[in-house]
């Protein structure tokens, strides 16, 4: 079955201002995974897992701007903003790029978003399928970010994902007040590590 990207004719004079946006925040929600899966596809060719690793927190820091400059909690203390805040922005504006989620638990300290659709995964497929399911032990630190912009003791963990082929990608949110924060979503590489082996394998001939 092919994973062709198709995005949809242009039907003049039909579209409503919504459609225009939806398709016009794709388009370029698009050319931004393009853009970061260059990056980190080098990153991770010349680094390894120390460029995994860096990919990872380069992708907080976007996050952290990205919320900065698009997500305002107007009068409110953000330190003191819910799990359950946190996943309905989530599940609000995600919805935009394509994503079909649902809150499936909301929570003062605990939330979850499950996800049964991720349009990066299907540009992945298309674009740069070697990169699945690494890519998704980094570039979540983007939504890790964003949410600590908001609360900075909010954790993010996945225990199911899409890539790995699972039916739908589970986004735990939880508000830590006490203890060490991870640095990164996932912190266990042994298949990533097993990954840069083959890599290094196939650029050396050995079958």
């Amino acid at each position: 079955m092919s994973s062709k990207i198709s995005f949809p004719a242009v039907p003049h004079g039909r579209w409503t201002i919504v459609d225009q946006v939806k398709d016009a925040m794709q388009w370029n929600y698009y050319l931004f995974v393009l853009a970061w899966s260059s990056m980190y596809k080098q990153l991770i060719e010349q680094f390894g897992d120390d460029g995994r690793r860096a990919a990872a927190k380069a992708s907080e820091e976007m996050g952290r701007k990205w919320s900065e400059a698009m997500l305002e909690i107007a009068d409110e203390d953000r330190s003191k903003t819910t799990a359950a805040d946190i996943a309905r922005s989530y599940h609000e504006s995600m919805q935009f790029f394509g994503y079909d989620n649902e809150i499936v638990e909301a929570g003062e300290k605990r939330a979850v978003v499950r996800v049964t659709k991720c349009p990066l995964l299907e540009y992945w497929r298309e674009q740069y399928p070697e990169l699945i399911p690494h890519a998704c032990y980094v570039e979540p630190n983007i939504d890790v970010g964003s949410y600590r912009h908001i609360n900075p003791n909010v954790k993010l963990t996945i225990p199911c994902k899409l890539s790995e082929g699972a039916e739908y990608s589970d986004y735990v949110i939880t508000i830590d007040d006490e203890g060490a924060l991870p640095e990164l979503v996932d912190q266990d590489t042994t298949a990533f590590k097993e990954y840069l082996a083959r890599r290094s394998a196939d650029k050396a001939g050995v079958s």
